[in-house]
């Protein structure tokens, strides 16, 4: 049975398979290979930005069986990517009275209503599909639980996001906050678009949960270039954050230049001595001068 969150994974999840270099909080440089759906990929928030619900609506409907378009979790799915998220609801309710315990029609049942405006039901319904299935969406849902907290907070205290943020920094130094991040602002970026402070944050948290897990600082900028575009609502820590980053960067590849340069400079110095010590000749001229000078020598 489709997922919603799983539909859209299969979309536009990026596989690398080839190296890619950036430059991590220490200021070194290194390169990796990364393939795994969930690790950070050039321009991953950006596609996720600029892709329609229906976009996705097509891919689906030319890549996936009949059978596989006509389950009725599917025609939910199709439902929220048309923008009809009351018809999700409805179908969804039924399908809940008919199928206990599910944890598909629980979570697409919490999307639905969060995307229709209804955060308080929202919250019941993720938490509902959390708890059916803790591993849900690959065991990034507790994020889900987290954002719509925030948004009552929100309608409680329009400017709560000036002073706080949906998680903590202490929680940000781990894999798992670093791929719920990612796997949310895929996926909310999608229906999301500018300007909207959720998703700002999202984006700033993932800029320095990237950072502070050894990611490539080159990405956490791209996230706060993109959580200013989605209007990040502390303009003085977005900008000071970014500065910090690009004097990293900025250092590393001059260190990087430096060393370069330094082998360049060894390199001649040994080649003048090497040339001074006759063991090569720029000229075959040069060269029989020295055999003939030798010769006289001997």
């Amino acid at each position: 049975m489709k997922h919603l969150t799983l539909l859209l994974l299969t979309a536009f999840q990026a596989f690398s398979c080839g190296w890619i270099n950036g430059t991590n909080i220490d200021g070194v440089i290194y390169e990796t290979n990364s393939y795994a759906p969930y690790e950070a990929h050039p321009n991953d928030l950006q596609e996720s930005l600029i892709t329609t619900p229906l976009n996705k609506l097509e891919y689906f409907e030319d890549n996936f069986s009949k059978k596989e378009r006509e389950s009725e979790i599917s025609k939910a799915v199709f439902s929220m990517l048309k923008g009809d998220y009351k018809t999700a609801i409805s179908s969804l309710l039924l399908q809940e009275k008919q199928i206990k315990d599910s944890y598909e029609i629980a979570t697409n049942l919490g999307t639905a209503y969060e995307l229709n405006g209804d955060n308080e039901k929202a919250l019941k319904w993720i938490e509902e599909g959390l708890k059916r299935n803790p591993d849900s969406h690959f065991g990034t849902e507790w994020l889900h639980v987290k954002i719509l907290e925030t948004k009552l907070r929100l309608q409680e205290n329009p400017d709560y996001l000036k002073q706080n943020h949906i998680l903590h920094e202490e929680d940000l130094y781990n894999y798992m906050a670093n791929k719920s991040l990612l796997y949310q602002l895929r996926e909310r970026m999608l229906f999301v678009k500018p300007k909207d402070s959720i998703v700002a944050d999202l984006l700033y948290l993932y800029a320095l949960s990237n950072a502070k897990t050894n990611g490539f600082l080159e990405y956490s900028l791209e996230a706060l270039e993109l959580s200013r575009s989605y209007g990040y609502a502390n303009t003085n820590e977005l900008e000071s954050t970014i500065k910090t980053y690009q004097s990293i960067i900025d250092y590393a590849q001059f260190m990087q230049l430096m060393k370069i340069l330094g082998i360049i400079g060894v390199f001649i110095v040994l080649l003048f001595i090497a040339y001074k010590k006759k063991l090569f000749f720029l000229t075959q001229k040069e060269k029989e001068a020295y055999m003939a000078s030798k010769k006289k020598q001997d």
